[in-house]
Order: C-alpha cells, then sequence, then structure tokens
C-alpha cells in the first residue's frame, strides 16, 4: 500500500473548504523578507500559490503545507488569527483521523 501524505493533506483541504483553491508549488532556497522560510502564501495570484520548501523532511513539509493551505481557507486578512487556528486545526484533526483510518485498514489486512 502506498501512502502520499501530502496528497492526503490536499484532499482534506478539498473536503474541508470545497470552495477555496490554491496552487501547490514546492521550491528550493526559499525566502521571505530576506530571510530564510519552510514556506508562504501569494495572495496576490487567483488561486493563491502555496510554496513550500523541497529540502524539508516529509514530516515537516507535510506540516508546512497544512500551515499554508490553512492561511488560504482562512484568508488573507486573518493571519494567524482565530479563523486560521480553527482552519489548521480542523485540518490536522481530519488528517490525523484519517491517518489513523488508513493505519487501521492496514493492520487488518495484514
Amino acid at each position: 500500500m502506498m501512502f502520499d501524505p501530502f496528497g492526503l493533506v490536499l484532499e482534506v483541504f478539498n473536503e474541508l473548504y470545497p470552495a477555496k483553491a490554491a496552487t501547490v508549488v514546492w521550491r528550493q532556497g526559499m525566502r521571505e523578507s530576506g530571510n530564510a522560510c519552510y514556506g508562504c502564501t501569494d495572495f496576490e495570484h487567483v488561486p493563491p500559490i502555496v510554496s513550500v520548501d523541497v529540502d524539508l523532511p516529509v514530516a515537516g513539509a507535510v506540516d508546512v503545507l497544512a500551515h499554508e493551505l490553512a492561511h488560504v481557507a482562512a484568508g488573507f486578512e486573518e493571519d494567524h488569527g482565530p479563523a486560521w487556528e480553527a482552519a489548521f486545526g480542523a485540518i490536522h484533526q481530519r488528517y490525523s483521523e484519517r491517518v489513523e483510518a488508513l493505519e487501521a485498514e492496514q493492520e487488518l489486512a495484514a
């Protein structure tokens, strides 16, 4: 069985926020305001462009992708306020539930 954590985060985002869209890109050597960064969301494009550093370990990149997608869900004005926190929490919770379900299926099949 193949597990695609990035695809699963995107599925969860699309389930929770079907009216929202984003383009996801992977970039190397990302910088924001002159500082190194791991992810960013560019709201100057429609749909917004979510960038994630390609050099991150998979587990970290999954979290950064979820973080940036929460920005898309909450909207530009929200930054890391309550709407962003709620969106990130919802994405994280649904992702975790889906991973647990996949693990349970795998155990049953073994």
